[in-house]
């Protein structure tokens, strides 16, 4: 899913898009793994 995001994008804005998108998916990855820690708890 992202390797095909950064594909499509053109290779100009490459550092800057890929930035962005590392940002958000750790932002996601962290949500994902407290809401497990979350439900391992309960």
């Amino acid at each position: 899913m992202m390797s095909e995001t950064m594909a499509a994008r053109p290779r100009e804005g490459s550092r800057h898009s890929f930035s962005s998108a590392g940002l958000c998916t750790t932002g996601i990855v962290a949500i994902i793994r407290i809401s497990n820690l979350d439900l391992q708890d309960a």
